[in-house]
């Protein structure tokens, strides 16, 4: 269960801090793993949260021969706020989530607050 709460596969679709805890994203917290395994290889994060700053940034690579085609990367503001911009995917308000359609394998997300 705890795997599930940072990723979570299905069908063609990687989904990433699906389950985090607001509280994980808080000013000055970081969430980093590395090669964690799932079905479509070897997966890396590093989410860095400067809410202080108003930004969070957010790197992954999953650049395997078959990486997904389509990664969704929650990102749940601690107090509910959402991004005035976001570069690096589509941002969905219902889910809180980063939606990158035609991942590549390595994708920089950067939510401004």
């Amino acid at each position: 269960q705890t795997r599930w709460m940072l990723c979570l596969e299905r069908g063609d679709t990687l989904y990433l801090l699906k389950g985090v805890p607001r509280e994980w994203l808080e000013t000055g917290k970081v969430i980093d793993f590395s090669k964690l395994n799932t079905y479509f290889g070897p997966v890396s994060l590093r989410l860095e949260s400067k809410l202080s700053e108003k930004h969070i940034k957010v790197t992954i690579d999953c650049s395997s021969s078959w990486k997904p085609a389509t990664v969704s990367l929650r990102v749940p503001h601690p107090d509910f706020n959402e991004p005035v911009n976001v570069d690096g995917g589509t941002y969905d308000i219902e889910t809180e989530s980063v939606v990158i359609e035609d991942f590549t394998g390595y994708a920089e997300i950067n939510l401004e607050y």
